[in-house]
């Protein structure tokens, strides 16, 4: 069973047991038995809080995450559009300098082949980190080249700095995935805590009762492992077979 499934549905148990308790409480007559049942809605209503919490801030990091790896592949794209076009004009500015009387070629084969030493289809297959790298060493040599108020170069400029920002945006998403999954870590160790003390309870108000409902009131958290045929986001758990 994935984390995720194990708490929606540890999350369901929880908060069906407590309604369940609250009904079965409310019903009780014996001095200690009834006590004990409110005893144990108590403790997981205390208890829930802050384990939706964790569980909701988990699927929203997590969908932020995901978007931002989404920016990336859209600047990934912008930028090697923006190599394509800057990789083209740089070539045409070039052999039309070449044609330039008392142009040294040599000079200027050698610096373009510094400039822009890879073709744009090799660009594209550059992972995000090689590809910045040369795109900054391409941008160098246009602003030289073609002029600072080429449509090439600030094109390629603004695709560089769109995916700079969609870096930027991506680490800080995934610290903060990082952190929601350690606290969802905790919050699950102390909801098991929680379900797994209240279940205690309730078997011992249940015994005063000669009451064998246990079961049906609150399914033992191993029989939780056992439940990957059942649907994520079921909000009723399914029976277990032993207690």
């Amino acid at each position: 069973m994935s984390e995720t499934k194990f708490d929606i549905t540890l999350r369901s148990w929880m908060e069906r047991s407590a309604e369940r308790l609250r009904s079965v409480s409310a019903e009780s007559t014996h001095p200690f038995a009834g006590p004990a049942l409110k005893l144990a809605v108590e403790l997981l209503e205390h208890s829930l809080p802050p384990y939706r919490q964790a569980i909701d801030r988990v699927a929203a990091e997590g969908e932020d995450a995901a978007r931002a790896a989404e920016e990336i592949a859209r600047a990934e794209d912008r930028i090697d559009q923006a190599y394509l076009r800057l990789w083209a004009t740089a070539q045409s500015r070039y052999f039309s300098a070449r044609a330039a009387p008392g142009v040294d070629e040599t000079l200027l084969k050698r610096r373009l082949e510094r400039g822009l030493p890879l073709s744009p289809s090799v660009f594209s297959s550059l992972g995000v980190d090689r590809a910045r790298s040369h795109m900054k060493g391409a941008l160098i040599y246009a602003t030289d080249a073609l002029g600072v108020d080429d449509p090439a170069l600030t094109e390629a400029l603004q695709a560089l700095d769109h995916l700079d920002q969609a870096l930027t945006r991506t680490d800080r998403e995934k610290a903060q995935a990082v952190r929601a999954t350690q606290l969802i870590f905790e919050a699950r160790q102390q909801a098991r805590q929680a379900y797994t003390a209240a279940r205690q309870i309730v078997e011992a108000a249940l015994a005063l009762e000669d009451d064998e409902s246990l079961r049906q009131l609150m399914p033992a958290v191993g029989s939780l492992y056992h439940t990957t045929s059942a649907p994520a986001r079921s909000s009723v758990p399914p029976e277990p077979t032993q207690a």
